[in-house]
This record gives C-alpha cells, sequence and structure tokens, in this order.
C-alpha cells in the first residue's frame, strides 16, 4: 500500500492527462485471455451501478499487479481505475513522484447520511469517480 493520505503537500504531476482520450495507453494493454474479457466485461458496473466501460482509464481487466506493471514505465500523474478486492470499492493505481506506483481505494457510501465516493478513509464525498479523479492532482 505505497499511496499517501495527504495530496495536498504534493506537487502536480508533470505530465497532463486525458481521461477521456481513447489513446490514454498509446494503444498498449496487456493480453488478457477470453475468459478474463468475459469476467472484465460483468466487473465494469461500478459499485454505484454506474457504467465504467466507457471511460479510457478504467480498466475492468486490470489486478494491481498488472496495474503496477503497465504504470511502472510512464510518466507521473499517469493513472489508470481498477476493480478492487475489497467490496464497494474501486482501486485507483497511479505513478507518482515521491512513491513510484501507488494504489489508492475510492469507498462507495450508500447509507442515509452519506453517498457517494470518498479517497481512502478520508471524510471528503464525491458524487462520482470523475469528480474524484477531479479532486486529486493529476492533470487532466
Amino acid at each position: 500500500s505505497s499511496s499517501s493520505s495527504s495530496s495536498s503537500a504534493r506537487r502536480p504531476p508533470a505530465a497532463a492527462m486525458d481521461y477521456n482520450r481513447s489513446s490514454f495507453f498509446g494503444g498498449h494493454a496487456p493480453a488478457a485471455a477470453a475468459n478474463q474479457a468475459a469476467s472484465a466485461a460483468s466487473r465494469s458496473v461500478g459499485p454505484a451501478g454506474e457504467d465504467m466501460s466507457g471511460y479510457a482509464w478504467f480498466r475492468a481487466d486490470v489486478n494491481r499487479q498488472m496495474a503496477h506493471e503497465i504504470l511502472d514505465d510512464r510518466p507521473v500523474g499517469t493513472f489508470l481505475v481498477r476493480p478492487s478486492s475489497q467490496p464497494a470499492c474501486l482501486a485507483l493505481s497511479h505513478k507518482d513522484e515521491e512513491y513510484g506506483v501507488g494504489h489508492m481505494l475510492l469507498r462507495y457510501h450508500n447509507t442515509p447520511t452519506r453517498r457517494g465516493y470518498s479517497r481512502e478513509n478520508e471524510p471528503d464525498t464525491y458524487a462520482s469517480v470523475v469528480d474524484v479523479l477531479h479532486s486529486l492532482p493529476l492533470r487532466f
């Protein structure tokens, strides 16, 4: 778990990332077996029921180790969002200047007093994953 709970002290990344661009990873993607692809399609729905498949930065077919391999040689600021092994969570994997490749939980809350996503265990709640991403020191 090499992530930072305080993003306010970190500098913005050097590389600007466009989270809607189809060439987000420059055409690079690890080859997935047919059964992984079928499983990935079923996991393209976020914890709030939203369809994540339309976002180039969402990778249903990637686990933590694969994310590390994808991001290791990428510029600072590159990121992807993937399913988490924890219930009601997604994982943000990102290239960070200080930590290298880091991973952060994006928790979904659905209670009468709190509905939306939060970063790790922070108190701020965001309406969508996109809102969480915009709250981080990533350039779009």
